[in-house]
């Protein structure tokens, strides 16, 4: 509707405002604010509103979990309606977009009222695979993955048995859905319609596999790769036996032009999930190699232009000139400088461009940079490079034989990767 964006804008500036009070909350946040946000968002359909509701709700549940428990609307208490609400964003008649910060929203209720989900988790947990199974766009695919990559770090041996004894049927119509389903099963996608049933375990490590590379958020690399390490070094019989998307296979057209269907249809070969899970493991070590390497060559360039520096500073001495002068202490109510009065307004251009800016950042309730939440967890202070480089060489030290087998699989230059860090090991 034409009032989806006013809405969209006030939801996310409750967010912030909820999020600055901290906890608890007072109480209009949830007496009046709350139960405005539950009615909207279960009525609305538009995506912008549902993605702010989301985090906004991420904050609230932050800030006040025992407080909308207490909260009541006849016999059930808020935290029924942010089930509802999280059900409703898992529905596949829901737009992709509408259900991106799911994830997160679902990880924050597991970490302050995990009682409240523990009547729903087997089914809840059995939609996100179905949901997972067919998502086309990365950011739901990442936001679904993250619930498992928590429980996974946080309840392993719970979450595996899970995810084994779990079986999830995959039927889905259309030629974008039966794709998406058939490779979750193992398949390549290329029937028109799809009906088969997998372990939790098998549609998790397929779309888990396939889409990892394409993760991005500083803190989300660092769950999920904590948690495929987690999962990796359980050493279960079905990490081998379950099959995962491994290498396109490159075929010699011969000069031939490639067709869109025929690039559709393109092959890939099939690996078990362990292999796939240490190569994945060793590319990110690669990754996390080539961003030190970035950040300490530029710190060199910033080394040497400050040293360079001393020549040609005219222009901080034109600010530095404006600072003895007094211009722009404002103690008085009055600028500086010659006017007497306030201070021309290009003066303030770049004051008023930083504020703007860092009020942007701030209101992102979903920038992991300002996310308590984030900031607060112990997996966010790992630095991702060394903790993988520590775990490949004891790995390597303590089961050569098996590190070894695994390391046969690796191109040329992932091999060069591991052996940066792994002198004393073979690969």
């Amino acid at each position: 509707s034409a009032a989806a964006p006013v809405v969209a804008s006030a939801v996310d500036i409750l967010a912030v405002l909820a999020r600055a009070a901290g906890a608890p909350l007072p109480e209009a946040f949830v007496s009046e604010a709350f139960p405005a946000l539950m009615w909207r968002m279960l009525q609305t359909e538009d995506a912008e509103v549902l993605q702010n509701g989301c985090g906004c709700l991420r904050v609230l549940v932050s800030n006040a979990a025992p407080q909308l428990a207490a909260w009541r609307d006849g016999d059930r208490d808020g935290l029924h309606f942010v089930v509802q609400v999280v059900a409703k964003l898992l529905d596949p008649a829901r737009v992709e977009d509408a259900g991106v910060f799911v994830g997160k929203l679902v990880v924050t209720l597991l970490k302050r009222v995990p009682d409240t989900l523990l009547p729903h988790i087997d089914g809840l947990l059995l939609t996100m695979l179905q949901r997972a199974a067919v998502a086309r766009k990365i950011l739901l695919v990442q936001s679904l993955v993250m619930v498992f990559a928590f429980l996974l770090h946080t309840q392993r041996d719970w979450t595996l048995a899970f995810l084994k004894r779990t079986i999830v049927p995959l039927e889905v119509e259309g030629e974008g859905g039966a794709a998406a389903a058939a490779a979750a099963a193992g398949g390549d996608g290329s029937s028109s319609s799809s009906s088969s049933d997998c372990s939790g375990l098998a549609v998790l490590l397929r779309v888990w596999t396939q889409n990892q590379p394409e993760f991005s958020g500083a803190f989300a690399l660092k769950l999920t790769t904590a948690a495929l390490i987690d999962l990796f070094m359980t050493r279960d019989d079905a990490l081998q036996s379950t099959l995962v998307r491994g290498q396109r296979v490159v075929e010699d057209t011969g000069g031939r032009i490639v067709t869109r269907s025929q690039r559709r249809q393109e092959r890939w070969t099939s690996v078990p999930a362990a292999v796939k899970m240490f190569t994945l493991l060793v590319d990110e070590l690669h990754s996390q190699q080539d961003t030190d390497a970035y950040e300490l060559q530029a710190a060199r360039d910033y080394g040497a232009d400050e040293s360079d520096g001393g020549e040609d500073d005219g222009g901080d001495e034109g600010w530095e000139d404006v600072a003895e002068s007094g211009r722009g202490d404002r103690g008085d109510g009055a600028g500086g400088g010659d006017s007497g009065a306030l201070a021309p307004a290009e003066d303030y251009e770049k004051y008023l461009s930083d504020v703007l800016a860092q009020g942007a950042a701030y209101g992102d309730v979903d920038d992991e940079n300002y996310d308590p939440e984030v900031l607060l967890d112990p997996l966010n202070q790992v630095e991702l490079g060394p903790f993988l480089g520590t775990w490949f060489r004891d790995f390597a030290a303590q089961d050569k034989g098996t590190f070894d087998a695994f390391a046969r699989h690796l191109t040329p230059s992932q091999v060069g990767v591991l052996q940066q860090i792994k002198p004393n090991a073979s690969a």
